[in-house]
C-alpha cells in the first residue's frame, strides 16, 4: 500500500514539474480522490485476503503465543500446512 501511495505522489510531483501550466487541469479534485480511494481499496482487500489466508492455516499440536499481536512470519513457521501462498502474499 505504501508503494502505491508513493507512486501516486510521484505522479503528482511529475505533473507539477513537467506540466506546470496544466497541473490544475490534470490533477483535479476528482482524480486525486479517485487515486486515493483506489490505493486504499487495494490495500484493504490485500490485508483482508492475507487475514483470511492466515486464519485458514492448520497448526499441529498445542502452540501458545504469549502476546496478542505477533508477526506473521513466526506464525507461518508454526503452521503445519502449505504456506507458500501466505509467503507470497507476505512478500507482495
Amino acid at each position: 500500500t505504501e508503494a502505491m501511495l508513493l507512486a501516486v505522489m510521484a505522479f503528482d510531483r511529475f505533473v507539477a514539474i513537467c506540466r506546470p501550466l496544466h497541473y490544475s487541469v490534470i490533477m483535479n479534485y476528482q482524480l486525486c480522490t479517485r487515486m486515493a480511494v483506489t490505493v486504499w481499496t487495494i490495500g484493504f482487500f490485500h490485508a483482508l485476503l492475507h487475514s483470511m489466508m492466515t486464519s485458514r492455516l492448520n497448526f499441529c499440536g498445542s502452540h501458545q503465543i504469549h502476546h496478542f499481536f505477533c508477526d506473521v512470519k513466526p506464525l507461518l513457521e508454526l503452521a503445519c500446512g502449505n504456506t507458500e501462498l501466505n509467503q507470497w502474499l507476505l512478500n507482495t
